[in-house]
């Protein structure tokens, strides 16, 4: 596989603010099945980068005996051996992921849902987020249930484990011989307290 040199300066616009422009538009497609946009962002990133099988890394551990940093550094990425044979991991990624296409465009047809678009997504600025609220005040995961007498009873469970808890806590940390509730999990586990057993 190829070797990459590039430094930013190489491009009109930042490599970092070009990658990060197609990096939104990646996890866009991505997150929405939109395979064929990620195709085409991939081939942008190629294109950019000049080598398809490459990526370009600085980190700031990577410095010179000097403390300076390096112009650039070269990264080659290979498939791993454990994997198998190159060409066969290859097709056969290239086979799910045509799977997986062809699955979305049938779903985008049943369900006449759109994408928004290569080009809608790379126009996007990178420091946008969404103007909609995520919904507050709804079930709560940890004590979500629909019967009124079970949320009931894992609400009382929980404000007695918390009460047990506190009180063993303060009496351990108070250095006092304390037993910790069923269900204390990290003190047990890096601190070697005693807990109840039920």
């Amino acid at each position: 596989m190829g070797h990459l040199r590039r430094s930013a300066s190489n491009h009109p616009e930042s490599a970092s603010r070009v990658i990060g422009k197609l990096c939104v538009g990646g996890d866009w497609a991505c997150s929405h099945g939109d395979f064929e946009a990620l195709g085409d962002i991939a081939v942008q990133l190629a294109d950019f980068a000049r080598e398809p099988d490459v990526a370009s890394c600085v980190r700031v551990s990577d410095t010179l005996p000097d403390g300076s940093m390096p112009d650039a550094l070269e990264l080659p990425l290979t498939i791993p051996a454990e994997l198998g044979p190159a060409a066969e991991v290859i097709s056969e990624l290239r086979d799910r992921v045509r799977a997986v296409e062809l699955e979305r465009a049938a779903e985008r047809a049943r369900t006449g849902r759109r994408v928004l678009g290569r080009h809608a997504v790379l126009a996007q600025s990178w420091r946008e987020s969404p103007a909609s609220r995520e919904p507050r005040r709804n079930l709560r995961p940890r004590v979500a249930s629909r019967s009124k007498w079970a949320r009931i009873e894992a609400l009382l469970r929980n404000r007695a484990f918390a009460i047990e808890y506190a009180s063993a806590r303060e009496r351990w940390r108070d250095g006092v011989p304390a037993v910790f509730p069923p269900g204390t999990y990290w003190l047990q586990r890096f601190a070697s307290v005693p807990v109840l057993e039920t």
